[in-house]
């Protein structure tokens, strides 16, 4: 009798035991699928907030498009308005548009050559241009002098520097700050017997250096109503002989570097012109 009721009292603690492991393996399963129910709610919410991201990345890359083509057509139209003042300038000196596109990239080729990076040679090129813009301001009298200048006539043009960089010069544009340097200084020489500040060497705005040096290259190479366009080797001799004096021997040698693609550059341009009917005309311009 006492060996029966030992075994049912076994079996009740038994029993117990097993309740209590089955009502704790309850808990923890249904601990277990609330934990699989909060996952699933979590990677639900997570694939629709990634749905809606990704929704959003689309929108800000359409609009970041949208944004960069219109910030391209405003730069396109602020060259264009800059090369149109630029020519007008240019027009009212009789020189074609070709002038300015030659000199520029030649300014642009030489900052290059000399280490500046893309994006610096870039902006020389496009402020270039503008070098000669004061000449809005000079009489047509003299502007159109079909030969050189006298005295009283010179120191009248050489304001043209002066008044190219007054109008450029209160400018936010960083673009014409660079013009307005350029168009105060490209006609100042290494040697300090330029204008109209007589700056010597360092000095001179290296960007003014530059175009200096282009833009005398480009007038001896092309026919103006007092001299027919010079050769190459001539214009070299030419040039070689204000090495030091007027130009920043670095800067020429730079010029020397890359003369060859100067000159094809010159050579495609000439090219296109002359298919396009384009013909070169000049004056009495101070180099």
């Amino acid at each position: 009798m006492t060996e029966q009721s030992d075994s049912i009292a076994q079996a009740l603690i038994y029993a117990r035991d097993l309740a209590l492991i089955y009502k704790q393996e309850k808990v923890k399963r249904q601990e277990l699928e609330e934990a699989y129910r909060l996952l699933a709610e979590e990677k639900k919410a997570l694939a629709e907030e990634k749905e809606q991201l990704l929704a959003y990345a689309k929108d800000f890359r359409e609009l970041y498009q949208q944004q960069q083509q219109t910030l391209l057509k405003i730069k396109a139209a602020n060259l264009e308005t800059i090369y149109c003042l630029s020519n007008a300038a240019e027009f009212r000196d009789n020189e074609t548009g070709d002038h300015l596109q030659r000199m520029s990239h030649y300014s642009m080729l030489i900052a290059k050559t000399m280490g500046w990076p893309d994006e610096q040679a870039e902006r020389l090129k496009h402020a270039s241009p503008m070098h000669d813009i004061g000449k809005i301001g000079i009489n047509d009298a003299i502007l159109f002098k079909p030969a050189a200048y006298d005295d009283d006539e010179f120191e009248i043009m050489k304001k043209h520097t002066t008044i190219g960089y007054q109008i450029l010069k209160d400018s936010e544009s960083d673009l014409l700050q660079l013009g307005a340097s350029i168009a105060w200084t490209h006609h100042e020489k290494y040697n300090g017997s330029g204008y109209p500040c007589q700056l010597k060497g360092d000095a001179i705005p290296i960007e003014g250096r530059i175009v200096a040096l282009a833009d005398v290259y480009d007038a001896l190479r092309t026919a103006r109503v007092y001299k027919p366009a010079f050769t190459r080797k001539k214009a070299l001799a030419i040039m070689a002989e204000g090495n030091g004096s007027h130009f920043d021997p670095n800067i020429f040698d730079a010029f020397m570097a890359s003369l060859e693609q100067i000159e094809t550059f010159r050579e495609t341009l000439g090219q296109e012109s002359d298919r396009a009917g384009v013909r070169h005309q000049g004056v009495a311009v101070e180099t």
